[in-house]
């Protein structure tokens, strides 16, 4: 155990100036990427509605439809006009003054301005929620006339009492776990995902690094002398650790910063366990750790692609599901959603890894 800290604080101390430069660059990229990150409250975009006297029904509807991904500011003219002009509004919804006339009339053409601007983007979202907010209002008279244009109710005056009621269907989303599902929440956690497997990804190119470099230490005269009278794991594993540590603060910290919460951390915790025992593994045999630099840039890229970041590649390809769902990057993600599964079998890939380690070990010394 002695030669155990004392490897530990020697690698620690190595790189106490770079650890700490690299410290406050992740707690810098945390803070900016926790600005980066929408909340519930941003990810709405404003849109201007003109309302004028009577108009009040349509409103309402609108209201109603207020929220997720659009959210109606109720204005005047001149206001919605300086606002799309300038960009700060998405678009505008302009009524004209004679609303609660023409719409009982039937006159429908023109009766609803959409205003855009330079940067709009949005606006056949706003077109198709005015369009069923004025549906919602003139469903009755639609159905009255074509009641008596096809002849079922001709010459009956027929008003919105007299049709049947309609039963109205709300579809909600909601996780497996029973948590509501809104479009915020789905923006806020894509973005939180694909910087998780960014994440994931750097402290697995850290890691491989780290193998290379301690596959390059154990091939020196001092560690070969001492590779005898401690065994080739108690000898690596200090200086692994001491590599991985300075990953696991900073890792951590930018976590922190962008306003994870503690079971993230955990998650990291265990993510580099089982990346730090595999390495233990890899580095047993020097003709592998030999060829890491060459397959780093893969290793990275395999994050992305096998790994539920961007999308779940196992829905395309349901043969690789197997493989996917044991790949640390892949544990980790879903550890950090709160998987309580994931996080055990992170540990039971360090355990397994460094009993593989330990047998290989004991094979080469028999």
């Amino acid at each position: 155990m002695r030669y155990f800290f004392l490897s530990l604080g020697l690698s620690l101390r190595r790189n106490r100036v770079r650890f700490g430069c690299a410290l406050l660059l992740a707690l810098a990229l945390g803070a900016a990427v926790r600005g980066v990150l929408p909340s519930s409250g941003e990810a709405a975009v404003q849109v201007g509605a003109v309302i004028p006297a009577g108009g009040e029904a349509f409103r309402e509807a609108l209201e109603r439809r207020s929220g997720g991904a659009v959210r109606f500011v109720f204005t005047d003219e001149a206001t919605a006009r300086k606002r799309v002009a300038a960009s700060q509004w998405d678009c505008a919804l302009l009524l004209p003054e004679d609303f609660a006339e023409r719409l009982p009339s039937g006159e429908q053409e023109r009766l609803i301005t959409l205003l855009t601007g330079p940067g709009s983007a949005v606006y056949p979202l706003v077109r198709e929620t005015a369009a069923a907010a004025l549906l919602e209002l003139t469903a009755a008279q639609i159905a009255a006339d074509y009641l008596r244009a096809s002849g079922i109710a001709a010459g009956a005056a027929l008003s919105q009492d007299a049709l049947p009621p309609v039963r109205q269907v709300q579809l909600a989303m909601e996780t497996l776990d029973g948590r509501s599902l809104s479009l915020p929440s789905l923006t806020e956690g894509s973005m939180a995902r694909i910087l998780r497997g960014s994440l994931a990804a750097a402290m697995l190119v850290w890691t491989l690094f780290a193998g290379v470099d301690l596959g390059r230490w154990q091939e020196t005269g001092g560690a070969k002398r001492m590779r005898p009278c401690l065994g080739g794991v108690p000898l690596r594993l200090p200086r692994l650790l001491g590599s991985l540590i300075p990953a696991f603060c900073l890792g951590a910290a930018g976590l922190l910063a962008a306003g994870s919460g503690g079971w993230s951390v955990l998650a990291l915790g265990a993510y580099l366990a089982a990346l730090g025992a595999a390495t233990l593994v890899l580095t047993a045999f020097p003709p592998v750790w030999k060829a890491l630099p060459a397959a780093i840039p893969f290793a990275a890229a395999s994050v992305f692609v096998l790994s539920p970041v961007f999308a779940d590649i196992t829905l395309f390809f349901p043969r690789l599901a197997p493989l996917c769902r044991w790949l640390p990057a892949s544990l980790y993600l879903r550890c950090c959603e709160g998987s309580r599964d994931a996080a055990g079998r992170l540990i039971l890939l360090a355990a397994g890894f460094t009993a593989a380690a330990a047998g290989l070990e004991a094979l080469r010394r028999e």
